[in-house]
């Protein structure tokens, strides 16, 4: 299977587990693991012979060997697109399959790192701070796939390498504009097992209030500019931040409180 040009990815040959789950399909995901246990070195020899040609040189059967049957390694990280089978079943929002790796016998690590460092949970909220009309649908299987990485106790506290953000920082700083529904929840979960983190502060000395105010999508208004009767949901979950006991007077290194913030951009409801 080649990576799709949807994945920044172009013409990508991917090895057969990354393939499988890419494409969330645990039943071949277990075959292909079943298949590569069972054989031994002498039906790889064999197999490689097949393949290669009965003539195959010692050279060849080992190469053919070690391009094939290494791949077969559930943790390993695709050489061009950095990711292992773990990062392309949660860019698939693919819950079955997540929880198939993160559990035994498999047991893969639930801080598996891509190339770049980022972890399956850094991986998933990365995602989504880039993604595009979501619909319902979509939002349970985004959130089946963040609740089965937070049960098996993935880090909240660790930055992603990337960005330098928490989890809880990475979604309030870059995912406003999912659906609320989804947006609330996921901040729920996170507040809940990591509170501390909403007490934390910036280098610039920004509380979290801070990145969670722009202005508001022009969708949330109707074409004379009046906002729309729910446009008041999308605040709603400020009030569960200023209940973990954030300070709405705290001044960022510019004297800003987030009421300043809130006036710059003319964001009325916000005030």
């Amino acid at each position: 299977q080649k990576d799709d040009e949807e994945d920044g990815l172009l013409l990508i040959p991917l090895y057969p587990l990354h393939a499988a789950a890419k494409s969330a399909d645990k039943k071949l995901l277990d075959e292909l693991l079943l298949h590569a246990k069972s054989l031994s070195y002498d039906q790889k020899v064999d197999e490689a012979k097949n393949v290669v040609g009965g003539n195959a040189t010692k050279e060849e059967i080992l190469r053919y060997i070690d391009e094939n049957y290494p791949h077969y390694d559930v943790i390993e990280v695709h050489p061009v697109s950095g990711l292992a089978p773990i990062h392309y079943a949660t860019l698939s929002y693919s819950s079955e399959t997540l929880e198939y790796l993160l559990s035994p016998p498999l047991s893969v690590s639930v801080e598996s790192t891509t190339a770049s460092g980022q972890t399956p949970l850094h991986l998933l909220l990365s995602s989504l701070s880039s993604s595009k009309n979501i619909s319902t649908q979509s939002s349970t299987t985004i959130l089946n796939t963040f609740q089965v990485l937070l049960s098996h106790d993935a880090n909240l506290s660790t930055p992603d390498p990337n960005t330098n953000l928490t989890p809880l920082w990475t979604l309030t700083s870059t995912c406003l504009h999912l659906p609320h529904t989804l947006f609330t929840t996921l901040l729920s979960l996170l507040l809940a097992l990591n509170p501390s983190d909403a007490l934390t502060i910036s280098p610039e000395r920004n509380t979290l209030l801070f990145y969670c105010l722009p202005g508001l999508n022009p969708d949330d208004y109707n074409d004379d500019d009046t906002p729309k009767l729910d446009i008041q949901s999308k605040y709603n979950w400020i009030n569960a931040l200023l209940k973990q006991g954030i300070d709405v007077n705290h001044q960022n290194l510019e004297g800003f409180t987030v009421l300043h913030v809130a006036c710059y951009e003319a964001n009325k409801e916000a005030v």
